[in-house]
């Protein structure tokens, strides 16, 4: 058996991490912080459809400041990252617009949310962190699938007797 090595010097005393003026959170003021929307107007049925646009307000007494991020979640997961930058007191940033948010989901019909959270990895001394998230729900509806009129040229898809596959003729 080994024994555990003896400290030389004796540990040091945990600092408590020093709390600051700035306070980022959601911004209210321009409506909801966090806005779904469709550019074309109606339901969501392609990805290309949702926009999010999301507003963050400096609270505090002074200059939120450093490298923090701000995250959007679809449904708990990450979909993008975007770099904080300086906000003064009592003014707000914003990003309207974005959108490829859920080129990497595969949503099933029903309600759904959007998470924006500031300062996730605490890098901003903040007054509170307790308010630095924001959900919003969303409806997804399924695609629908264009049903073909009677009178509407299908191809005709006809297999080679070559065995070299499917053959696709404009009538």
């Amino acid at each position: 058996a080994t024994s555990f090595p003896q400290p030389s010097t004796p540990f040091e005393t945990p600092i408590a991490k020093e709390i600051g003026k700035a306070d980022l959170q959601p911004y209210f003021d321009n409506g909801q912080p966090v806005k779904v929307r469709n550019p074309n107007g109606g339901p969501f049925t392609k990805k290309s459809d949702m926009l999010v646009d999301f507003y963050v307000t400096n609270t505090g007494s002074e200059i939120a400041q450093g490298e923090y991020f701000i995250d959007i979640y679809i449904e708990d997961h990450l979909a993008q990252r975007w770099g904080g930058i300086n906000i003064e007191p009592d003014h707000f940033i914003f990003v309207e617009g974005a959108s490829g948010l859920l080129d990497l989901f595969d949503l099933q019909p029903g309600e759904h949310s959007v998470k924006l959270v500031i300062d996730p990895t605490n890098a901003v001394p903040e007054i509170s962190d307790n308010d630095n998230t924001y959900t919003q729900t969303f409806n997804w509806e399924v695609e629908p699938k264009p049903t073909p009129s009677p009178a509407d040229v299908l191809p005709n898809l006809s297999l080679l007797g070559d065995g070299t596959g499917i053959r696709i003729a404009p009538f």
